[in-house]
């Protein structure tokens, strides 16, 4: 992988990571937004794709003892099932307001949840706060607050 910069001898890298979350969350918000599915259906059909690559990868883990399930307590167990609920609903619900919504206003969301992370980890969980976490939320910020000024300057003509 090709660094960006050197710093103290260190290569820095591209957090490639959060790219790929970025891109892939957004082209998720854009799918959903221009499909004609409901939320229901666009659901059913996600799950009818992805299903089978799950279930070959828990089968996977499963012949390695590398799995949770079937390892653990009934509790935990039914705990890592239950994980399917609560990952359904809210994908349901945002694809069902993701259709009633603007995709500025859309992409405006995607910079508050950041910042809603950046706000529980600094001062619930403690998280240091870096020279480089702060440039990168000085950008969230910046995006932001281009956009809120574009959507008002278009609100008012």
């Amino acid at each position: 992988m090709r660094s960006i910069t050197m710093k103290e001898g260190q290569a820095v890298r591209p957090p490639w990571i959060a790219f790929a979350i970025a891109s892939t969350f957004s082209l998720y918000g854009l799918l959903r937004k221009r499909s004609n599915l409901g939320p229901l259906m666009g659901l059913a059909v996600e799950t009818t794709l992805l299903g089978p690559i799950a279930g070959a990868y828990l089968v996977w883990l499963f012949t390695r003892h590398a799995g949770a399930l079937g390892t653990v307590d009934a509790k935990l167990t039914l705990t890592i099932v239950s994980t399917g609920v609560v990952t359904a609903v809210p994908l349901l619900l945002f694809a069902k307001g993701a259709r009633g919504l603007r995709m500025v206003t859309l992409g405006l969301l995607q910079y508050i949840a950041p910042t809603c992370q950046f706000i529980l980890g600094w001062f619930l969980y403690a998280e240091p706060m870096t020279q480089a976490r702060a440039g990168a939320f000085s950008l969230i910020w910046a995006g932001l607050a281009i956009c809120s000024v574009d959507a008002l300057l278009a609100s008012r003509s």
